[in-house]
C-alpha cells in the first residue's frame, strides 16, 4: 500500500471515529438529562462516561495500520464502559464489532 492511500484511509477512519464521537456525545447527553432513567441506574460523572467513550472509539481512527493493537485497546475500554456503568450502548457496541471486523480484516497474520 502506497503512502497516499495509507493516508486516504487514515483520514476516513478519523472521520468515521469522530462522527462515532459525535453519535456517542448526543447518546450521552440525551442520558444524562432524563431525570427518568438516574432513578433506574445509577449514572457515573459525565466525565467518566466522556472520557470512557473517547478511550473506546478513538483508537478506531489507526485501525487499519494497528488492527491488533486497535481490538486489543478498544476491547479493554469495552469492558471499562461496561463496569463503568456508562448509559450509553449502542455505538459502544459498534465501535467493538468494528475493532473485531478489522482485526480479521486487516490483520497480517489473519
Amino acid at each position: 500500500m502506497d503512502e497516499r492511500s495509507r493516508t486516504i484511509g487514515f483520514r476516513r477512519d478519523a472521520l468515521a471515529a469522530f462522527l462515532l464521537l459525535v453519535v456517542a456525545g448526543i447518546s450521552i447527553a440525551i442520558a444524562h438529562t432524563i431525570p427518568e432513567l438516574s432513578e433506574h441506574i445509577e449514572l457515573p460523572p459525565v466525565w467518566v462516561s466522556v472520557l470512557a467513550t473517547l478511550g473506546l472509539i478513538a483508537p478506531l481512527a489507526w485501525r487499519r495500520h494497528a488492527p491488533l493493537i486497535v481490538v486489543t485497546l478498544v476491547t479493554c475500554a469495552f469492558l471499562w464502559f461496561r463496569m463503568a456503568n456508562v448509559p450509553e450502548t449502542a455505538v459502544s457496541s459498534v465501535a467493538l464489532f468494528v475493532a473485531i471486523y478489522t482485526a480479521g480484516a486487516w490483520s497480517g497474520d489473519r
